[in-house]
């Protein structure tokens, strides 16, 4: 289980792999790891979700509690390897759980 390291808020099931780009570190996650009752879109962020927006890279998801960004990749960029339909997050911003097994 992935959590966001200050609130301890769950927002994915597991991940899939680390991408490291021109921008930093993103975690990747395939669109059914991620918990979506615990994320929504801002206000501020919706004209990403119109059917005519075919040229955005991504849409902006935010978590309920600590705000952290979440980008749903929608293009390819030049600068990392994001695939599109996948999920990114900055690792700053999460945790894993350490369960015992």
């Amino acid at each position: 289980m992935i959590y966001t390291r200050m609130s301890n808020l769950p927002i994915a099931t597991g991940y899939l792999r680390v991408v490291h780009g021109g921008r930093g570190d993103y975690v990747e996650f395939a669109h059914d790891q991620i918990i979506w009752t615990n994320t929504f879109v801002p206000d501020g962020q919706k004209y990403r979700l119109r059917p005519n927006m075919n040229l955005i890279y991504y849409i902006e998801h935010r978590t309920t509690r600590d705000y952290v960004k979440i980008y749903e990749q929608k293009r390819t960029v030049n600068y990392a390897d994001y695939k599109i339909g996948c999920i990114y997050i900055a690792p700053t911003d999460i945790r894993q759980s350490r369960e015992a097994s």
